[in-house]
């Protein structure tokens, strides 16, 4: 059969395809990121307001009374669900007390940091949710430095007022300032958050909701009345004030009370 010319692409439209496809590429990129990260958001707004749920099912269950946070030594603690020694904390007291039946609204889908990712603590080795290695039974050990305890990225932090004083507030009368019943929690002041943390074993987190380090988004938070806001005001981004050290507002409880007040709608 004789080759008929003419047949095939030439070089030049080839790399003419290939240059239009990079373009197209290029163009819809950004656009797919941002729809993974508002579809993140999302999820984190769902899973807010499902823990909302939770605390309101208990507070019915009990007189309208919340639970005390738990805490380890400071406000870094009020994210620990269940630490070391066994004890029940925070959110982990939701799902200890059957409250919370799928433990994974417990976790903002944009978190990075292996600490607060929900596969952190379902493996390596496979084993259900909330349980420790070595601690356990059936769960064989030990422990790592990331399983010994089980973490949540949500903080509880109920305050009980729109107006505070933080000038004498310090770690012996922050309860003075939490809520203890339904009836104190308001709807301008949150009492969930997302995590609040700059740095973790080296790796920086900071606000999980960012589509760059220099264009954060915000903070999702549930408040009394149990709607959910995404809070993006530019003082909470205030390195000076909130992020001097690796634990961000979490190293302070005055610090960390002040944050929780600008997340107010």
């Amino acid at each position: 059969m004789a080759y008929k010319k003419g047949t095939g692409f030439t070089l030049i439209e080839l790399l003419v395809v290939i240059s239009i496809i990079a373009l197209l590429v290029a163009i819809l990129m950004p656009a797919l990121s941002s729809a993974r990260m508002q579809a993140k958001r999302s999820v984190c707004t769902s899973n807010l307001h499902s823990n909302y749920l939770g605390f309101t099912t208990y507070m019915a269950d009990n007189d309208g009374r919340l639970y005390e946070i738990g805490l380890y030594d400071n406000p870094f603690g009020t994210r620990w669900a269940r630490f070391s020694d066994g004890t029940w904390m925070n959110l982990g007291l939701l799902y200890f007390k059957k409250y919370i039946a799928d433990p994974e609204v417990f976790y903002c889908p944009a978190q990075t940091g292996d600490a607060w990712q929900y596969e952190s603590y379902t493996t390596n080795p496979g084993r259900p949710w909330g349980t420790i290695p070595g601690l356990d039974p059936d769960v064989p050990g030990p422990a790592t430095a990331l399983t010994a305890a089980v973490r949540t990225p949500y903080h509880y932090f109920p305050l009980k007022r729109h107006t505070l004083d933080w000038s004498g507030f310090n770690s012996n009368s922050y309860r003075n300032y939490l809520a203890t019943h339904q009836a104190q929690l308001k709807a301008d002041q949150a009492m969930l958050c997302d995590q609040l943390q700059a740095e973790e074993w080296g790796k920086k987190v900071f606000c999980p909701h960012v589509n760059t380090k220099k264009e954060p988004l915000g903070w999702g938070s549930a408040f009394g009345d149990g709607h959910v806001n995404f809070c993006v005001k530019k003082e909470l981004f205030n390195e000076t004030r909130f992020w001097s050290t690796s634990n961000g507002p979490t190293n302070s409880w005055i610090t960390f009370g002040e944050f929780y007040q600008l997340l107010e709608p």
